[in-house]
């Protein structure tokens, strides 16, 4: 039991892709992209797609977050960034690259504080 768990901590830590979730297109690391339609709740994932929208929402306290569509042709997934106002890069428009946790907020998808790669506007 111990020995399992280690592993699938090593599989975690290591960001190895563990949910035998579809995958399209390539990443420059060799890994592929998750179509965002087919995102489980809790799933790890990396998603590539077009930024479609950008805003701040201003959170209780006097903090901030960035709130940005990120459209891969499939479904729109919302990418939270708590305590930022702007992003150098991200606007609509520019394609990123995500990773991180998806979870689900009244149906919509979204993954709050991803790491994220700006990647050449016309790159698929």
């Amino acid at each position: 039991m111990a020995d399992s768990m280690m592993r699938r901590l090593a599989r975690r830590l290591s960001g190895a892709d563990v949910t035998g979730a579809p995958e399209t297109a390539p990443r420059e690391g060799g890994a592929a992209a998750s179509r965002i339609a087919e995102l489980a709740d809790r799933e790890m994932a990396h998603c590539v797609g077009t930024v479609t929208s950008v805003g701040v929402r201003e959170r209780a306290g006097g903090t901030y977050a960035l709130v940005v569509d990120l459209d891969d042709g499939s479904r729109v997934l919302s990418l939270v960034w708590l305590g930022r106002k702007q992003i150098g890069g991200i606007e609509p428009g520019a394609r990123l690259g995500v990773d991180g946790r998806v979870s689900y907020r009244r149906g919509t998808p979204i993954m709050f504080n991803p790491r994220y790669e700006l990647l050449p506007v016309g790159k698929r």
